[in-house]
């Protein structure tokens, strides 16, 4: 396989990431138990950490790392954010 197509696949999975963040961004917004609040808070940084893990690979094969979710996974942000329950 091709650095290139690796960089392509890790590109993805990044998006995906961005993806994870942003949705329990959302739902940290919508939590009122500061239990639970900070359990998500600390889940969202996990993710947080792992990103910037596979921004620091695709930049060491000499890859230009994506930094949000792209178009299609904002949409599906958007649309998911009414989906969260109260």
């Amino acid at each position: 396989m091709a650095v290139n197509d690796v960089v392509k696949i890790l590109n993805a999975f990044l998006k995906g990431q961005y993806m994870g963040i942003h949705a329990y961004e959302h739902c940290i917004e919508k939590l009122k138990d500061p239990n639970i609040k900070k359990e998500f808070q600390n889940i969202q940084q996990d993710h947080k950490i792992h990103a910037l893990k596979v921004a620091e690979r695709i930049q060491n094969l000499w890859g230009i790392p994506v930094d949000n979710e792209g178009i299609v996974g904002s949409v599906q942000g958007f649309i998911g954010q009414f989906m969260i329950p109260h």
